[in-house]
């Protein structure tokens, strides 16, 4: 097995092939075999990062792509045709990307590319009866595309008789790389451990479950209740996220 820290390779950006998402060279995905996580963080230029999911080819499990995040690399490294990116493997869960436009040169634009992990400040509800809102701009569920590139909160009103789960914005779920195991804070700092899963029926649609009942029923919500959801930064090393849940009507 080489030394994860010494694995490279290089991709031309076409936008018609890795615009949603980017193949990755099968000598490569022999190299990390038996060792290959389901998230993994991407270092641009700028030295902030993006959270990506290393996903297999449902019919031909040998390639690896990286899928749930990549468009938002693509979109915030204004990435396109003949730009030339080459990733260097920092370890089991990390790659650094440098980026040359069609010249050869560094792309310039790729210095700018901002994520939530490095610059980020979040103002943070501190109680369930307190009066006040989580500030800032939200997406609804019913928003459809976000307001920016960096989209990090949504609201969602609860209608789940039972809290069994809590569907998730496909599209904050897929740019952000939302899969797994995620940790959800309530306003007094308490942490309640969860997942989030992508499932078929009865209708496509990510949800939190495995622990949201448990969190509904010691908050005491309640159906009709609207719940402001957020992305607050963690352990880049971990893809467990924390997302703090704040009530808002009261």
């Amino acid at each position: 097995m080489s030394d994860p820290r010494t694995l490279k390779f290089f991709k031309f950006f076409l936008v018609s092939q890795s615009k949603e998402h980017l193949k990755i060279p099968q000598a490569h995905c022999k190299l990390i075999k038996g060792w290959k996580p389901r998230i993994v963080l991407l270092s641009g230029p700028s030295g902030n990062t993006w959270r990506v999911s290393l996903s297999q080819d449902q019919e031909k499990p040998d390639e690896l792509y990286f899928k749930h995040g990549w468009p938002r690399f693509v979109k915030d490294h204004s990435l396109k045709d003949g730009d030339l990116l080459l990733f260097q493997c920092l370890g089991k869960s990390k790659y650094k990307v440098e980026i040359f436009d069609p010249s050869g040169c560094p792309k310039e634009a790729a210095f700018n590319g901002n994520s939530f992990q490095g610059t980020f400040n979040i103002e943070k509800c501190r109680g369930w009866t307190s009066g006040k809102s989580c500030k800032g701009d939200h997406d609804s569920s019913e928003a459809g595309e976000p307001s920016s590139a960096r989209t990090l909160k949504f609201n969602m009103t609860i209608c789940n008789s039972q809290h069994a789960y809590m569907n998730i914005p496909k599209h904050f779920a897929m740019s952000n790389a939302l899969l797994n195991k995620v940790t959800l804070q309530d306003p007094s700092g308490k942490l309640w451990p969860a997942k989030i899963r992508f499932q078929v029926r009865p209708c496509p649609q990510f949800i939190i479950f495995d622990g949201w009942y448990e969190f509904c029923k010691s908050n005491k919500l309640k159906i009709g209740d609207i719940c402001a959801l957020e992305l607050l930064p963690g352990n880049e090393e971990s893809d467990n996220l924390l997302m703090s849940v704040c009530k808002l009507n009261f």
